[in-house]
C-alpha cells in the first residue's frame, strides 16, 4: 500500500516512479491497445515517450480496472503539463490553451467550429486534461502520432477429433481419460510483436467451445501469447514447455509435488505464458528462468493480474486462477476444478 501511495504522489509531482515499480524487461509499446493508449497520452499530452516505470504503473492500473480519466486527471496537476500547457484558469485563458493544444497534439491551428465546441465544453466546466485526453484518442492523432493498433485478421478457430497418434508421447494407455474424449482446438492469437498466428491446443471435448470463446475474447483484446504449441512437440516434457513461454494445455502427468493426476491430465488446465507467469512457492519458482516475474509489479503485456482479461475471461465460464492461491501461487494456471 505504502509503495502505490508513493508512486501516485511521485507521478502528481511530475516525478517518475521508481524502486518497487521499476521494471527490469523492455517497455512493449506496440503491442497491445493499453500499451498504444498510454504511449498516445504521453505523445499528446507530454510530448515524449513513455518512460518504463511510469508505463509500468500506468499499464498495470488500467489492465485492473482504473478508468483513463483517473491517469488524464493524475497528469493535469504533473509540473510537465504545467509546462506544456499552462494552469491559468478562467475563460480569457482558455482560447489559448485551446490553440496550444490543438498545435501541440494536432501540429495545426484550431478550425471555428472545432474551437467554439471544445471552448463550450470548457466553459461548461469540463476538465482541461479530460480534453487533452479526448485530443489524444481523436482519429486524426491516432493517423498522425502511427500509435493506433495495426488491423488484424478476423479470428478463427477448429474442433478437430484427435487420436492416441496424434496425441504421440503426451498421452499413454492409463491416462485418465481417452484420446476419443480429447479435442484438438486449432487457434488464432497475437503474438509478442501484436502479429496473429495460429497455435494449436487440446483440451477436453466438454470444455472445448468455452475455450475457443475464451480465446476469441483474448484474441479480440491482443492480449499476446509468445507460442501455442502442444506438449508432444516438447517429448511431453512439461518443464522443456515452460521454458520455452509456450501456452499449454493437455499433458498426462501428475501434479507438481504430487502422485495425483494434474488437471492437465484431464484436459480441463491451460497454462498461459509459463516464464511470463510463473509457479511460485516460498522456495520455488517453475520455471526457474520466471523469477523475476515472480514479482507482479514488474511490466509485461503478457503479465496476468486480479481483474485483467484473462482472468476475467475465464471466471465468466466457470474457471479459477491458480494466482488465487494463497500459499502457492501458479500465475500460469486455468482450470475447471479450481485444482
Amino acid at each position: 500500500m505504502l509503495a502505490a501511495v508513493f508512486c501516485v504522489v511521485a507521478l502528481l509531482a511530475g516525478v517518475v516512479p521508481t524502486a518497487a515499480t521499476e521494471p527490469r524487461v523492455g517497455v512493449h509499446t506496440g503491442t497491445t491497445p493499453t500499451e498504444l493508449q498510454i504511449a498516445r497520452f504521453y505523445r499528446a499530452v507530454l510530448d515524449r515517450e513513455p518512460d518504463e516505470a511510469g508505463m509500468a504503473y500506468w499499464y498495470r492500473l488500467l489492465t485492473t480496472g482504473t478508468d483513463v480519466t483517473t491517469i488524464a486527471d493524475s497528469f493535469a496537476v504533473s509540473t510537465e503539463f504545467e509546462a506544456r500547457f499552462g494552469v491559468s484558469a478562467g475563460a480569457s485563458g482558455d482560447p489559448e490553451f485551446l490553440r496550444q493544444v490543438y498545435r501541440n497534439v494536432l501540429d495545426r491551428d484550431p478550425d471555428l467550429a472545432g474551437e467554439r465546441y471544445w471552448a463550450q465544453l470548457l466553459a461548461a466546466g469540463v476538465p482541461r486534461a479530460q480534453v487533452v485526453l479526448w485530443f489524444s484518442e481523436s482519429q486524426e492523432f491516432l493517423s498522425a502520432s502511427g500509435l493506433a493498433p495495426a488491423d488484424l485478421p478476423p479470428f478463427e478457430s477448429e474442433v478437430l477429433e484427435i487420436t492416441a497418434d496424434d496425441l504421440g508421447v503426451s498421452w499413454r494407455p492409463g491416462c485418465p481419460v481417452s484420446p476419443r474424449d480429447l479435442r484438438l482446438l486449432r487457434l488464432r492469437f497475437v503474438d509478442f510483436a501484436g502479429s496473429a498466428r495460429d497455435g494449436e491446443l487440446v483440451v477436453h471435448t466438454d470444455v472445448a467451445e468455452d475455450i475457443v470463446i475464451v480465446f476469441e475474447r483474448l484474441y479480440l483484446n491482443r492480449y499476446p501469447i509468445e507460442s501455442m504449441r502442444t506438449v508432444d512437440e516438447f517429448g511431453g516434457s512439461d518443464d522443456a514447455s515452460m521454458a520455452a513461454n509456450n501456452t499449454s494445455a493437455f499433458n498426462c502427468r501428475a501434479a507438481v509435488s504430487s502422485t495425483s493426476w494434474s488437471r492437465h491430465a484431464y484436459g480441463t488446465a491451460i497454462d498461459f505464458n509459463p516464464l511470463i507467469n510463473p509457479y511460485v512457492t516460498s522456495s520455488t519458482v517453475l520455471p526457474p528462468t520466471g523469477a523475476d516475474f515472480a514479482d507482479r509489479l514488474l511490466h509485461h503485456p503478457a503479465v496476468i493480474r486480479e481483474g485483467d482479461i484473462v482472468v476475467r475471461s475465464f471466471d465468466a465460464i466457470g474457471w479459477s486462477w491458480g494466482g488465487r492461491w494463497r500459499t502457492v501461487k501458479d500465475y500460469q494456471h486455468f482450470s475447471l476444478s479450481g485444482r
